[in-house]
Formats: C-alpha cells, sequence, structure tokens
C-alpha cells in the first residue's frame, strides 16, 4: 500500500469510556481497520484531547461518572469547532429515554454492549463515510458560491422540486429580487 493510499484511508476516532479494557478493545478493533484512535478515560479527558485534534468520528459511553455521554455528546455539539463530528453513543445498559435524548443531543448512532465487532467496523466505516460526503458537500457549495459571486451573469440553480436553491448577486441585479 502507498503512503498516498494510508493517508487517504486513515480517520481518526475518538473513543471515550471510563472502563480502560472496553477502551483496548476498542482501539484494538479500530486500528484493524487502519484508524487513528484517541482514547479518553472519561469525558473530561476528552474536552482536554479534543483542544488539540478533530476527530472523523467520536464514540462515547453514555453512562459514566461526572459528564454523561449525552452532555458530552450536546457539548461537542455545541461547539463550532466539533459540530460537524459525527456522534456515536454506546451503553451496556439502556435506560427509557437514553436513545431519544441521545438523538436530541446530536447523536448519529446508537451501539448497545456487549457489541458485535463487525457491526462496530460497519458502523464506524458507514458514518465516516457519511461524514466524508458531507464535508465533500460544504466544500463544494462553498465553491460554488465563490465562483458564482465573481460571475457577471446571472446563476440560478433549482433543486429537485423546482425550488430556488442558489440566487447569485447577478441575478439580484437582473430580476431586481434578493
Amino acid at each position: 500500500m502507498s503512503f498516498f493510499q494510508q493517508t487517504h484511508d486513515c480517520h481518526s476516532v475518538l473513543v471515550v469510556d471510563d472502563d480502560p479494557q472496553l477502551l483496548g478493545s476498542l482501539k484494538h478493533l479500530l486500528l484493524r481497520d487502519h484508524h487513528d484512535v484517541f482514547e479518553a478515560l472519561g469525558p473530561e479527558q476528552a474536552l482536554e484531547s479534543l483542544s488539540s485534534i478533530t476527530p472523523c468520528l467520536a464514540i462515547i459511553d453514555v453512562h459514566m461518572p461526572g459528564i454523561d455521554g449525552i452532555t458530552l455528546c450536546r457539548r461537542l455539539h455545541d461547539d463550532p469547532r466539533t459540530a460537524h463530528v459525527p456522534v456515536v453513543l454506546m451503553t451496556g445498559q439502556v435506560r427509557p429515554g437514553d436513545v431519544e435524548a441521545g438523538a436530541e443531543a446530536g447523536a448519529v448512532d446508537f451501539i448497545r454492549k456487549p457489541f458485535d465487532v463487525e457491526e462496530v467496523r460497519m458502523r464506524v466505516r458507514t458514518q465516516i463515510r457519511l461524514h466524508e460526503a458531507l464535508l465533500h458537500e460544504r466544500r463544494v457549495e462553498k465553491q460554488l458560491r465563490v465562483i458564482s459571486s465573481a460571475a457577471m451573469d446571472a446563476i440560478i440553480i433549482l433543486d429537485g422540486d423546482g425550488n430556488i436553491a442558489h440566487w447569485n448577486q447577478a441575478a439580484e441585479t437582473m430580476f431586481g429580487y434578493p
């Protein structure tokens, strides 16, 4: 495998749990798929790590002493620097309302412990692909805004339902509508 392929296929995953044995198991599992793994033995350590890294994905245990995983998920999504990071919550005890509270906090998936290794690998791959697609879409939208703002011609883009999805400054000037 070439250096480019290794760099291209490698993604960073933050794993947060208060159980060192589970952290080790998840790290081993994720390293098999060539991910960079950042371990945090609890939410406080995770928040400290996030000052120097921005992962592609976070896997967070729900029930931990101090700050719970749902609160940590909410904090990640409230911070503009990490708001785009998908969060997968993991727990051995699902209490009533946990899944809904996790979704409201911004979690994209929920895994029950004990977990199936292949299921976790598949979910991680899926979330990273979705994350990459979202980042690609944002880059393309930004490029479109830059190009269309410099265009002297009106540019109007319609979505699949025929609604205006993009309208540049030249279109505003030409038609007289913002």
